[in-house]
């Protein structure tokens, strides 16, 4: 920053204490270039930026910097007052001061908007995603919206832009950081909480090989992420499919299924049902692993079908074995506990309730006999009368049985 400043005929500690008392953001192509160099960008992808951007809100007074920036040998050589109502409404700027120091060759643009908040104002305002950086006076360090993708050289253009701009501008725009060795991807999905960084660190922890469901082939999950944030990857016990989010949002949308009180499911290629919180996760959120867990069958649309809840992970999550989130299929009491589950477990319980009876009955007899300080004569009964009683017990209780007259025998 201090090198890059002073190639600007600007003293750098100086320049930074203007900018923080006016509450005054640097942001742009410059911050983006610098950014790029603070990360270790090599040379040869790195650009020389030709002019500072600063904006400033339009309650605030801008004498002092046009006082600094005509002192140190810049000369007013544009001011442009916002005339159309309908782009004032747009993109909020109310006037644009262009400074020109001709002996340099460097031009500073300082941009009044009518927003309170600045870096809100980028994040909303600004049409490509590379340039929603800035340069951070407090810390004294370059900051930017989407690291992964800056730090990959790639870019998007908002949504909101692509109709509401000059599309010739627009053009214009993309092909500058396209020379400047720019890719333009794909806008990120329009998540509802912060994103999913997928950090280059944490993926590299993983291994995973998923199965591609449209083109039908394994492929390098982590990779699959990598490529996009709409990829993500979807885990049914020990298997892994990898898929897009619109792709698989469609598909499951075309395969509606409905049950009369839970309403609405979803089938995945594999036949599998999430209720519409899944769905809606899959669309509006940035997690990049979803597991489907607790299997439950319900009857809908005259067949058994097997509803599951979805655990979504961020990667750090997935890592640390922590779900992010948890989407609950609503089916009761059998929220956790799929119905063969619940078959099982009342049984078991059938037999440990029947097994305590028995023992204590048992018990208490042989407390009984036990309680005289000698015991009398016993007539056992026979072989054969035992062999007859064992045989009208239940396998389970017969073992049961077995084990206490053993125990009796020794007893005595």
């Amino acid at each position: 920053m201090d090198t890059f400043l002073e190639s600007y005929g600007l003293a750098a500690s100086t320049f930074r204490s203007l900018l923080i008392e006016n509450d005054v953001l640097f942001s742009g192509s410059a911050a983006l270039a610098l950014y790029l160099q603070q990360i270790g960008l090599s040379e040869e992808k790195r650009y020389e930026p030709n002019d500072i951007d600063l904006w400033m809100n339009s309650s605030q007074p801008t004498r002092p910097l046009s006082d600094y920036f005509l002192l140190h040998g810049y000369h007013l050589t544009r001011r442009f007052d916002q005339p159309d109502h309908y782009v004032r409404a747009l993109n909020k700027i109310v006037c644009v001061t262009t400074f020109h120091n001709i002996e340099l060759d460097k031009k500073i643009q300082l941009i009044t908007i009518d927003h309170p908040n600045l870096l809100e104002y980028i994040a909303e305002q600004f049409d490509l995603s590379a340039c929603m950086t800035w340069w951070n006076g407090i810390e004294n360090v370059f900051e930017t919206l989407y690291p992964s993708l800056t730090a990959r050289k790639q870019m998007f253009v908002r949504r909101s832009f692509i109709s509401n701009i000059d599309q010739g501008r627009l053009q214009e725009r993309l092909q500058k950081y396209i020379q400047r060795g720019f890719e333009v991807v794909q806008e990120p999905p329009p998540f509802i909480d912060e994103s999913d960084p997928r950090s280059e660190s944490d993926l590299s922890e993983l291994h995973i090989q998923a199965f591609d469901v449209w083109q039908y082939e394994e492929i390098d999950g982590i990779q699959h992420l990598k490529d996009s944030p709409w990829n993500i990857l979807l885990r049914v016990g020990e298997n892994w499919y990898s898929f897009e989010r619109k792709a698989i949002g469609k598909y499951l949308e075309d395969h509606r299924l409905f049950h009369p009180q839970l309403g609405s499911w979803y089938e995945t290629p594999y036949r599998q049902a999430i209720p519409h919180s899944g769905l809606s996760s899959f669309y509006y959120s940035d997690f990049s692993i979803y597991r489907l867990v607790d299997p439950f069958v319900l009857e809908m649309n005259h067949a058994s079908r097997t509803v599951y809840s979805i655990e979504a992970y961020s990667i750090a999550d997935w890592i640390r074995g922590s779900p992010t989130q948890v989407y609950e299929h609503n089916c009761g009491i059998f929220l956790s506990h799929p119905m063969d589950q619940m078959d099982q477990k009342n049984e078991e319980e059938e037999d440990e309730e029947d097994d305590i009876e028995i023992i204590n009955a048992e018990i208490h007899v042989i407390e009984e006999l036990l309680a005289f300080e000698s015991l009398p004569s016993i007539d056992l009964p026979s072989d054969q009368e035992i062999d007859n009683a064992e045989n009208h017990l239940h396998p389970h209780d017969q073992e049961l049985h077995q084990e206490i007259m053993e125990w009796l025998l020794q007893s005595m």
